[in-house]
């Protein structure tokens, strides 16, 4: 099939087999998007908890505590900071020497491959880059809604995750932050969150349920691909669904909200099961010249438009398994309706 052609800074980060460019084995494409999230903390601090013989290491600022850097060398994270080294179920501090703990810092426990379980005490507001990366035993997670940052990749790569409860004050899902849990069956994206980003859940294979809040208003690159979700409700305000959002998906129908602006590229390629679409608005559909939104989605036959607005080409839709399409009374564009007898579909009225 065609391959997927994106913008360079994106494609570097991140590939799907036969949806994204390359067969760069993705283990690779990971490990250096997680080289690139780390950045250098430096002032780090110890010290001894008396109860859990935990020697925990950190930063301090202005708000209070960040756990997670090696004094004696601040580059170092994970597990290899935290001594002794960490395993079965963890109840992080809520105050450390005195002084609250406000953020778990970049890489703070990455690759804990013993964590089972943890517990985050509700003085924490933020958690940094790869925070809990490659924790591959934890199976759960309950963030309280004291947080309001999560960083990049923070969960990425958690294998053994099926469970996750996001907090309330998310404005955002950041990038990759739970790409590759492929034991994560469900996830909940709490109201107040504008944005999906890119891969955010991207490979998480077993994932069959996500619900979307209405305040949400982009859907990011490749931010469920690779997920066999059963079943999608766009919220009423989404506008922008970007390129392989949804690519092989298990969904059997969608409907595009009407205030939805563009769809990109292969936003839903490869989704075998897809049958029919209706699009409520006039949004535009993929401005390339070669790859539409339903690229290689054999089972879809029909789609229903309701607004007479949008324009298309049979080049945008990407669907060659097309035959029916159903149009507004009041008709569509002449150059819609061309193209489409061209090629063979059947066009009828409502």
């Amino acid at each position: 099939m065609k391959r997927f052609v994106c913008l360079a800074a994106l494609a570097a980060l991140l590939a799907l087999p036969s949806v994204v460019r390359g067969d760069e084995d993705w283990a690779v494409i990971m490990e250096r998007a997680m080289k690139d999230a780390m950045k250098s903390v430096t002032g780090a601090e110890t010290w001894g908890d008396p109860e859990t013989g935990i020697e925990w290491h950190y930063t301090l600022s202005e708000a209070g505590v960040s756990l997670g850097s090696n004094p004696t060398n601040p580059n170092q994270r994970g597990c290899k900071t935290i001594s002794p080294e960490i395993s079965g179920a963890l109840v992080i501090p809520s105050r450390i020497d005195g002084r609250p703990v406000t953020a778990i810092g970049n890489g703070a426990f990455q690759e804990c491959e013993g964590l089972t379980s943890v517990t985050i005490p509700d003085s924490v507001t933020a958690i940094g880059d790869l925070a809990f990366a490659g924790c591959t035993s934890l199976t759960a997670i309950e963030i309280p809604d004291s947080v309001t940052t999560i960083g990049a990749m923070a969960f990425a790569n958690c294998s053994a995750l099926r469970r996750v409860r996001l907090p309330k004050g998310l404005s955002a899902i950041a990038s990759y932050l739970f790409s590759s849990c492929s034991s994560l069956v469900a996830v909940s994206i709490p109201e107040g969150v504008v944005a999906v980003e890119e891969a955010a859940f991207a490979r998480c294979l077993s994932l069959r349920s996500v619900t979307l809040p209405e305040s949400l208003i982009r859907i990011g690159f490749l931010a469920f691909a690779d997920c066999p979700l059963k079943t999608l409700t766009l919220p009423a305000n989404l506008e922008t669904i970007e390129a392989g959002a949804f690519a092989k998906a298990r969904l059997s129908e969608v409907t595009f909200p009407k205030r939805l602006r563009f769809v990109a590229l292969k936003a839903f390629a490869e989704c075998p099961n897809l049958e029919k679409v209706t699009v409520l608005g006039s949004p535009q559909l993929s401005t390339a010249t070669d790859d539409g939104v339903f690229e290689d989605c054999e089972a879809l036959e029909a789609i229903v438009f309701k607004d007479s607005g949008v324009l298309f080409s049979m080049e945008s839709l990407g669907c060659a398994s097309l035959k029916r399409v159903t149009i507004p009374p009041e008709g569509l564009s002449v150059v819609s309706v061309t193209d489409l007898l061209r090629f063979g579909v059947r066009v009828v009225s409502e």
